[in-house]
């Protein structure tokens, strides 16, 4: 059986910079793995490229055995691909519904415009992540963990449809 993820020979460069130089790295189900090193090992950047946020200037990435192109974040996801940043892209002064929906492309414009639809659509997904809280709670009134979770990514499953 194949890995269920695998990275070869990975390269990437910044301004001149080498962050990655043909690194390999594979998955088997059910592996637990850390990704260490020191500031500037390119950690990042190959979670990055994983994740579809940043592309790889050469090697080769499969999934299940089959290659490949992971141009952006929506194709890792459908890859079963996702990544919790460190540093979310979150607006506090939102809602945690209005910020579920904003970078949701199964968000739909009459949910988003009419709250009662936006929030009924997030509960499913509130459920899911185990986030006991009402939607219309301000961002910035959660803890790190609760905003974290907020947001995740759906690589678990969470389907938005």
């Amino acid at each position: 059986m194949p890995p269920v993820l695998e990275a070869r020979q990975i390269s990437k460069q910044f301004q001149g910079t080498k962050a990655l130089r043909h690194v390999s790295f594979s998955l088997e189900a059910g592996e637990v793995h850390a990704l260490m090193g020191e500031n500037g090992a390119g950690k990042s950047t190959l979670a990055k490229i994983l994740a579809g946020v940043v592309k790889a200037d050469e090697g080769e990435i499969f999934v299940a055995g089959e290659k490949v192109t992971l141009d952006h974040p929506l194709r890792a996801r459908e890859c079963g691909i996702g990544m919790v940043f460190q540093e979310l892209d979150l607006f506090p002064h939102l809602t945690v519904a209005e910020n579920i929906a904003i970078a949701n492309p199964a968000a739909r414009e009459a949910a988003v415009v009419r709250r009662d639809q936006l929030e009924s659509w997030c509960s499913t997904y509130l459920r899911q992540v185990q986030l006991a809280i009402p939607p219309n709670t301000l961002l910035r009134d959660l803890s790190i963990g609760q905003v974290q979770r907020v947001g995740r990514d759906d690589e678990d499953g969470i389907d938005f449809r």
